[in-house]
């Protein structure tokens, strides 16, 4: 994946890389989170009884199929490989674009770069949460590995929900056309509430004590 441009050394803390090949948005690796590896379903009540060899594992048996994979496999069948495969892709990644991140401590760099199945970001009010979102959506964005229909960003208010549409279309250099759908909290739940229920929630009367 060739970096087409770099931050400058004014970057403010809400930029970040962009990346592209010369062709358009490279389609490089990424980090396998625990929900692309499905793990092998449990036999039913119902399944027939296995039928034990005593010369060792059937090949029709779990331990036997995985003794027969080749080692190739090993990122399905072991757990360790694949987190030790991100551990190092999550590296090399911080490696490879760390002069485009002069602004972002270590940690944020990391969460830009890490895709797992569930990330949680705690840090304290003006450190860079807002900032760090922006630049991992802006990251799957141009690296194609989500659409815009498939992120959703969610904000306490409106004003913050349009600043982040704001913030990723001006790191997309896509003017106001990012496409990534955005909600401050309390209208997205009212509209799922109204869509399932038929209506809007009404306020609960409660007596004053």
């Amino acid at each position: 994946m060739a970096v087409a441009s770099a931050l400058s050394a004014s970057a403010t803390p809400d930029a970040c890389p962009r990346a592209s090949s010369r062709n358009g948005p490279a389609r490089s690796s990424r980090s396998i989170p625990s929900s692309s590896i499905s793990p092998p379903a449990r036999p039913s009540s119902t399944s027939p009884p296995t039928i034990r060899s005593p010369n060792g594992p059937s090949p029709a048996s779990p331990a036997g199929l995985k003794a027969s994979l080749p080692a190739s496999f090993a990122m399905l069948t072991d757990p360790g490989v694949r987190h030790a495969y991100n551990e190092a892709f999550v590296a090399a990644e911080v490696r490879k674009i760390q002069p485009f991140f002069d602004s972002f401590f270590d940690q944020q760099r990391e969460a830009c770069i890490r895709l797992e199945d569930n990330n949680l970001l705690v840090a304290s009010a003006g450190s860079g949460k807002s900032a760090t979102r922006v630049c991992k959506v802006a990251n799957v964005l141009e690296r194609q590995l989500y659409r815009p229909d498939e992120i959703l960003l969610l904000a306490f208010n409106k004003s913050a929900a349009d600043e982040l549409k704001t913030r990723i279309a001006r790191q997309l250099h896509r003017g106001k056309r990012a496409g990534v759908p955005r909600h401050d909290v309390s209208p997205l739940g009212r509209g799922i509430i109204k869509e399932v229920e038929g209506r809007p929630p009404q306020l609960a009367e409660v007596p004053h004590i």
